[in-house]
């Protein structure tokens, strides 16, 4: 492993790379939930129960599991001043921690659906989150308009041959105490790189 630093609007950032910069390569740049060992695991059990139903597709392997709350682009090279709008956007943040019980499974419409895990009722304050970060992303013409609807989801398999009809799975909880903004280099070396994460507030109603 190797750091590097990028500079943007005055600050530096740290940032972690894994092996060397491939030509050819892009990357995605997005803020998401990312689960702890424990909260994989449920998703990776969640994720082989629906095995059972055979359907051809690419598999997401644990590490790489998240919940998207933005996707703000890709480009041929990470952009150190997309990366400082980025951080200042997430520096302005307050919303509250919150739990999320995952306990449904679903495809999107398309042709090669991705299958993916949901909730049923989804917290509040993770509306709010998304809300926030919509708000404080707004006017920055380097990043994609955010869609009308957020659609919370942590996707398990990606080019499915078939789709999968809505159906509920063994429900477990996760405990939401930070988002993080993540660099996803896609081509011949494909890894997540974490530029940042920021803690969300102390839950409404806990002892300070």
């Amino acid at each position: 492993m190797t750091t590097k630093s990028i500079t943007s609007q005055g600050s530096q950032f740290r940032v972690a790379t894994f092996g060397p910069e491939t030509h050819g390569d892009r990357h995605r740049l997005f803020f998401a939930l990312m689960p702890d060992a424990g909260v994989r695991a449920q998703i990776a059990s969640a994720a082989e129960s629906l095995k059972k139903q055979h359907p051809v597709g690419r598999w997401i392997l644990p590490e790489r599991y998240h919940l998207t709350l933005h996707f703000l682009g890709e480009d041929p090279e990470l952009r150190p001043e997309r990366v400082g709008r980025a951080v200042a956007a997430a520096q302005a943040i307050c919303v509250p921690a919150f739990e999320l019980c995952v306990d449904s499974a679903a495809s999107f419409p398309g042709t090669k659906p991705p299958w993916t895990l949901r909730c049923s009722n989804p917290a509040h304050a993770l509306h709010e989150l998304w809300q926030a970060l919509t708000a404080a992303l707004v006017g920055d013409a380097s990043h994609r308009s955010p869609p009308s609807e957020f659609i919370p989801h942590i996707t398990v398999l990606r080019d499915a041959d078939k789709a999968l009809n809505p159906c509920a799975i063994e429900p477990f909880s996760w405990q939401v105490r930070d988002f993080a903004l993540i660099d996803s280099q896609i081509g011949r070396q494909a890894r997540y790189t974490e530029l940042g994460r920021w803690s969300l507030a102390p839950k409404k109603g806990s002892k300070p």
